[in-house]
C-alpha cells in the first residue's frame, strides 16, 4: 500500500476516534434525556384521586326524547273488523274442470305439439332358423331405433335449452315424428315376415 494511503487512512481513523470520544463527554455533559437510563422512581407519575374525577351525569328523565305515555295512547287503535276489505266467500269461488277431450283449438292447445304416434310393440330378435328376409327386417327395426333414439336426444336437447326455434324446430319435431313412423313401419314389416 502506497504511503500516502496509509497517512489518509491514519488520519481518518483519528479523526473518528476524536469525534467518538468528544460526542461521549457532551452526553455526560447534557444530561439523563441524552441516553442514559433511569431511576424508575423518578418516572411514576402522581395519580389523582378517583373522587375528584366524577363527571356531571344528568336526570334520566330529561334524556327522554318526543316520547308519549302509553297509557295516553289506548283508545287510538282500529277496530280489525273495520280493516277488512272486499273478501269473497271461497265458496263461491268455484272453477270449472276440463277433461283434455273437452279442449278445443281455441283454448290454446294449438300450441301444443301434436303427440307421438303410439309405437307398436317391440319384436323379439330373430331365431336361427328364420330366413334372411327375416333377418334383414330385424337389421332395419335396429336402423329405425337408432335413428328415432337419436332423434329423441336431439328434441330433448332442443326442448332443454330452448332452441332453436321457428322453422329448425318445427323440422326437428317432424324428423322425430317421421323416425317414429320409421320404427312401426319396419317393426310391422317384421312382424309381417315372421307371421306374428
Amino acid at each position: 500500500m502506497a504511503p500516502m494511503l496509509r497517512l489518509a487512512l491514519l488520519v481518518t481513523a483519528l479523526a473518528f476516534a476524536f469525534l467518538a470520544t468528544h460526542a461521549v463527554a457532551e452526553d455526560d455533559e447534557a444530561g439523563p434525556e441524552m441516553g442514559r437510563s433511569l431511576d424508575p422512581d423518578d418516572l411514576t407519575v402522581e395519580s389523582e384521586d378517583s373522587d375528584d374525577m366524577e363527571g356531571d351525569s344528568e336526570d334520566p328523565d330529561d334524556l327522554v326524547v318526543g316520547s308519549e305515555d302509553p297509557d295516553d295512547m289506548v283508545g287510538r287503535s282500529e277496530d280489525p273488523d273495520d280493516l277488512v276489505v272486499g273478501s269473497e266467500d271461497p265458496d263461491d269461488m268455484v272453477g270449472r274442470s276440463y277433461e283434455l277431450d273437452e279442449l278445443s283449438e281455441d283454448s290454446g292447445s294449438a300450441n301444443l305439439p301434436d303427440p307421438m304416434p303410439q309405437l307398436v310393440a317391440e319384436p323379439s330378435p330373430p331365431g336361427p332358423n328364420d330366413g334372411s328376409q327375416v333377418h334383414a327386417a330385424w337389421r332395419a327395426v335396429q336402423a329405425a331405433e337408432r335413428n328415432m333414439e337419436a332423434s329423441n336426444d336431439i328434441y330433448a336437447n332442443m326442448m332443454e335449452n330452448d332452441y332453436p326455434r321457428g322453422e329448425r324446430r318445427a323440422r326437428i319435431i317432424e324428423e322425430r315424428r317421421a323416425t317414429f313412423e320409421e320404427v312401426n313401419q319396419a317393426r310391422l314389416r317384421y312382424n309381417e315376415l315372421r307371421g306374428e
